[in-house]
């Protein structure tokens, strides 16, 4: 009897690159994701890993009045963190940091939660455009102090 192993070839896939995501951890991203490499000079290099550090990007838009609403978006749909319990956390976390910054300011809005939808919205009922302006500015603080924008 032969007692050889058949002589298979291993095929390369790409490695992960893990980041250091700060308070978040270690975020982990496939080499073969699109758009995550840029070339420079002939020579494919890295795209900047700041970008790259975080599990979620947001969008905003504004409702008719124009409240902001803040729409949380899983950079990798297919991690663990796209699950619907962990952007629960996350957006219960940016609503609670909204809240205290709100109290801060003594602002007269509110803070909502839609979970279903993964949004957070500053209601803006009865808002003058300076209490607008300040909410704009502190969402985009916020989502800038988060890496979301």
């Amino acid at each position: 009897m032969n007692n050889t192993k058949p002589n298979r070839k291993r095929t390369s896939q790409a490695k992960p690159t893990t980041y250091d995501a700060g308070e978040l951890g270690r975020v982990t991203i496939p080499e073969d994701e699109p758009d995550r490499a840029e070339s420079r000079g002939g020579r494919a290099v890295k795209a900047n890993p700041r970008r790259f550090n975080r599990l979620y990007r947001a969008e905003v838009c504004h409702t008719e009045i124009g409240s902001p609403i803040i729409k949380i978006v899983p950079e990798w749909p297919k991690s663990p963190s796209a699950h619907h319990r962990q952007i629960s956390a996350f957006l219960y976390d940016l609503a609670s940091d909204m809240e205290k910054r709100s109290e801060e300011l003594n602002a007269e809005w509110a803070i909502s939660v839609e979970v279903m939808d993964a949004r957070v919205t500053v209601e803006l009922m009865y808002a003058t455009e300076e209490e607008k302006k300040v909410a704009e500015a502190l969402v985009a603080e916020l989502l800038a102090g988060r890496n979301l924008a």
